[in-house]
């Protein structure tokens, strides 16, 4: 039984005292900061590798195939500036290839980009429309036609 148990009544600011008094206080070292002048690292590439910009490319192609994708389903790509809202990509897609089973926002959940570019995968309900969305793809507000990559 603790001392609390036993009938002793001691009151909590009691048993913090103790426990304060229990403590012990180590020091700590610190420079002297008025004469340790501080140093600040700076970093020098030493090496790089010459296709940095398609490595980081495909590092960002394996971060959305790590995610599972629908099979049979199309991946298209717009960039964020090109909506307002993602659900107007997903009515444009819809209005210029067919009907679909369903969409879903992939690039909404990786925290990691830098979200100038939106992932919205599309299953269709007819495989002549994806064939389409392969094929063809949509042409936006800004009349260019976006490329699509399926994944199926």
């Amino acid at each position: 039984m603790t001392e609390l148990d036993s009938g002793n009544n001691l009151s909590w600011s009691d048993v913090v005292a103790r426990g304060h008094k229990a403590k012990v206080v180590t020091p700590i070292q610190r420079r002297d900061v008025t004469n340790d002048p501080r140093e600040f690292t700076t970093s020098k590439i030493i090496y790089e590798i010459p296709d940095i910009s398609r490595l980081l490319i495909a590092q960002k192609a394996q971060s959305i195939v790590q995610q599972t994708l629908t099979p049979g389903s199309v991946l298209f790509s717009f960039p964020t500036s090109l909506f307002d809202h993602y659900t107007q990509a997903y009515k444009c897609i819809e209005d210029q290839i067919g009907a679909v089973h369903g969409f879903r926002n992939i690039s909404k959940y990786d925290h990691r980009r830098n979200h100038k570019e939106l992932l919205i995968e599309a299953k269709f309900r007819e495989a002549v429309n994806t064939d389409k969305a392969i094929n063809l793809g949509i042409t936006c507000c800004i009349h260019t036609t976006n490329k699509v990559n399926i994944h199926g």
